[in-house]
């Protein structure tokens, strides 16, 4: 899952990530949830994302640990390149009433 979503993102496509999904695409829906919610402040400060992805891989390592993905250097390089595409990153939950439907969330 880790390396399709990096091989997307560097393509420039954009990303979808369920939550309910499970595994390792539930661990990077986690990562990704508190950047997002602070998408454009993100995006414009690249230095200041990264100190949030930081924080948040520091937090959920040992849950990627448990999908057999290694928090080693390359996984953490790989959640920073993804963390500077945040433009192209989108978290949906099947459980979040309140959010956009899922047909939105797609397009």
């Amino acid at each position: 899952t880790l390396e399709q979503v990096v091989a997307s993102a560097k393509a420039g496509a954009q990303v979808l990530l369920v939550k309910e999904s499970g595994g390792c695409a539930r661990a990077m829906a986690e990562f990704f949830e508190p950047l997002l919610a602070n998408r454009a402040r993100l995006i414009a400060s690249k230095e200041l994302c990264l100190q949030h992805a930081e924080q948040i891989f520091s937090d959920l390592k040992t849950r990627f640990e448990g999908f057999g993905v290694p928090p080693c250097k390359k996984l953490r390089d790989d959640l920073n390149g993804l963390a500077k595409r945040l433009e192209l990153i989108h978290v949906y939950s099947l459980r979040d009433e309140e959010g956009s439907s899922f047909e939105a969330a797609v397009l």
